[in-house]
C-alpha cells in the first residue's frame, strides 16, 4: 500500500505546478543552485548556472566532488584513474570519484567523458557518495535501480525525471542529497557532515540546515501517515475567478473514506454559482461504482490501468512534497494556531527561485498565448495534534493573469476526520442494479484522478 500512497505524489505535483503555469526548468531550479552556490559547492560557466543545458559525465562528477567538499582534495591529492579518454581539467576529479568508488566508467579505460549524464548515472553517484553500494540494491546493482532507490532515499522525484536531465536537474538532486542522511550514522545530513568535516562554513550553512531540520520534521510526519491502512478525511475547495467585474465561485466538498481490506468510499458535491453536481463512487473487490446524478454505472478495475486510487483525495506522499518545495525554492516556518502546531511552505517574493512576483508565460491558458500570469502567493500548510499525528493540510494560491485582468485564487484543505476502527461507512444496497460498463460508455467519467476534476 505505501508502494501505491507513493504515486500520488504525481497527482499533487501536477496540482502545484499547475498552480505556476509553464515555468521554465531554469526558474525552477535557479534557488537550488543559488543555494549551493552560496555553500560554495557549486559554480556556473560562462553563461551562468547555465541551468537550461545538458550536462556531460565529465561535468558531472566534476560537480559530484565539488558537493562533496573534495575539490581540493582531488586537485592537491595523488590520484589516479585508468582511462585514457579523459580530458586534462577533469581529470582530478575523474580520479578522484574512480578511487572512491563512485564512477566505474564505461569500460575498463574508458569514461565516456563528452556523453550526457542522465537522471540514472547522476543519481548513482550520489547514491554511491552516500555510501550505498550494490549490496544495499534489491536486484543486482545499485545502478540497475538507481532511480527508484533514489526516490526511497529522497534525492529525486518523478518532477525531476520529466524531461530532459539538465544543469538544473542536477542541481536540485544535489540540493536533496544535502539534506539526505549518509549510511553510517556519522551525521543526520550530508550538509552536517561537510560542516563537521570543515568543507562548508557553519555559520554560512546555519539557516540551510535549520531549514533541512524542519522539512525533515514534516517527512516524519507524512512518513507516520503513509503508514495508515484505514483512514477518512474531507476535502474542501473553494475558489474564485474574477474578469472584467464578472466573479465565478465554485465550492466544493468530498469525503473519503478506506479501509483496512481496500473498500472506498467517496461522496462529492460541487456548486459552480447556481449549479450542482453530485457523485458517489465506490471501489468493492475488482470493481469501480459510480453515481454520477442518479446515472449509475460500474466498471472493472483492471480496464482502469494508469489509475491510482489513492489519488482521489490529492493524498501525497508528504515526505516527497516537501522534497519538491526543498528543491523549488520554498521556506518553511514553525508556529501554532489553536492549539496545533503548523508548518507553512511559503512561495513567496524574494524567498525563492519562483519569484511569487514574476510574470510567467502561460500558453495552455484560455487566454491570449502572449499574456502573462503573475503568481502572488502560494502557499502549503501542515496541522499537528498534541500527539504528533496530522490533523489537516491546505494549499492556498492567488493569481493575477491576462495583464491584471484576470484574478485567480483557491483554498483546497484536506482534515483527517478518522483513523483505524473509527473509520466506518455504508455502502449503498443496490450496487447489484448498477450498469456493467460497455464500449459505448465514455470511460472519461472515471479519470477521477485527473486533478482538473479532483485535485483542483
Amino acid at each position: 500500500m505505501k508502494k501505491t500512497r507513493k504515486a500520488v505524489f504525481t497527482l499533487i505535483a501536477i496540482a502545484i505546478i499547475a498552480s505556476m503555469p509553464m515555468i521554465s526548468a531554469s526558474a525552477i531550479y535557479e534557488e537550488s543552485a543559488q543555494r549551493l552556490f552560496e555553500l560554495g559547492l557549486f559554480r556556473g560557466t560562462g553563461e551562468g548556472f547555465d541551468l537550461g543545458r545538458a550536462p556531460t559525465r565529465a561535468e558531472a562528477v566534476t560537480m559530484l566532488v565539488r558537493l562533496l567538499g573534495l575539490e581540493k582534495d582531488a586537485d592537491g591529492g595523488n590520484y589516479s584513474h585508468p582511462f585514457t579518454d579523459v580530458p586534462d581539467w577533469a581529470s582530478p576529479n575523474v580520479a578522484l570519484a574512480y578511487e572512491m568508488g563512485y564512477t566505474l566508467g564505461v569500460s575498463a579505460t574508458l569514461f565516456d567523458p563528452h556523453d550526457l549524464c542522465s537522471a540514472q548515472m547522476y543519481v548513482t553517484f550520489i547514491l554511491r557518495a552516500l555510501g550505498y553500494t550494490d549490496d544495499d540494491a534489491v536486484g543486482a546493482t545499485l545502478w540497475g535501480e538507481a532511480i527508484e532507490f533514489g526516490k526511497s532515499v529522497g534525492v529525486i522525484d518523478d518532477i525531476l525525471l520529466t524531461g530532459q536531465f539538465l544543469r538544473g536537474n542536477m542541481a536540485a538532486v544535489s540540493y536533496l542529497a544535502l539534506s539526505t542522511a549518509p549510511t553510517g550514522g556519522e551525521s543526520d545530513t550530508l550538509l552536517e557532515r561537510l560542516v563537521a568535516d570543515g568543507a562548508v562554513d557553519g555559520d554560512v550553512a546555519a539557516q540551510t540546515l535549520a531549514q533541512f531540520r524542519l522539512f525533515g520534521e514534516v517527512g516524519r510526519i507524512g512518513s507516520e501517515f503513509e503508514k495508515l491502512t484505514s483512514f477518512a478525511m474531507t476535502r474542501t475547495v473553494s475558489s474564485s475567478m474574477s474578469q472584467f467585474g464578472h466573479t465565478i465561485t465554485t465550492n466544493s466538498i468530498m469525503d473519503f473514506a478506506v479501509l483496512d481490506d481496500g473498500t472506498i468510499a467517496i461522496n462529492m458535491g460541487t456548486h459552480a454559482n447556481d449549479e450542482k453536481e453530485v457523485m458517489e463512487v465506490y471501489f468493492v473487490g475488482d470493481f469501480v461504482y459510480m453515481n454520477e446524478n442518479g446515472n449509475k454505472y460500474k466498471v472493472p478495475l483492471d480496464l482502469l490501468p494508469a489509475f491510482d486510487v489513492y489519488a482521489l483525495p490529492g493524498l501525497s506522499a508528504i515526505s516527497e512534497i516537501t522534497a519538491l518545495v526543498l528543491y523549488m525554492g520554498g521556506y518553511i516556518t514553525k508556529g501554532t494556531q489553536d492549539g496545533l502546531t503548523v508548518y507553512t511552505f511559503e512561495f513567496s517574493q524574494d524567498a525563492n527561485g519562483i519569484d511569487a512576483g514574476d510574470s510567467l508565460s502561460a500558453p495552455d491558458a484560455d487566454f491570449d498565448a502572449q499574456e502573462n500570469t503573475t503568481m502572488r502567493s502560494f502557499e502549503l500548510r501542515f496541522f499537528v495534534g498534541e500527539d504528533g499525528g496530522l490533523v489537516k493540510y491546505g494549499m492556498y494560491s492567488d493569481m493575477q493573469a491576462a495583464a491584471d485582468v484576470v484574478s485567480m485564487s483557491m483554498a483546497m484543505e484536506y482534515e483527517v476526520t478518522a483513523t483505524g476502527s473509527e473509520v466506518y461507512f455504508e455502502l449503498p444496497d443496490d450496487l447489484d442494479t448498477y450498469l456493467d460498463y460497455d464500449d459505448t460508455m465514455d470511460l472519461d467519467v472515471f479519470q477521477l484522478g485527473n486533478p482538473q476534476t479532483i485535485a483542483l
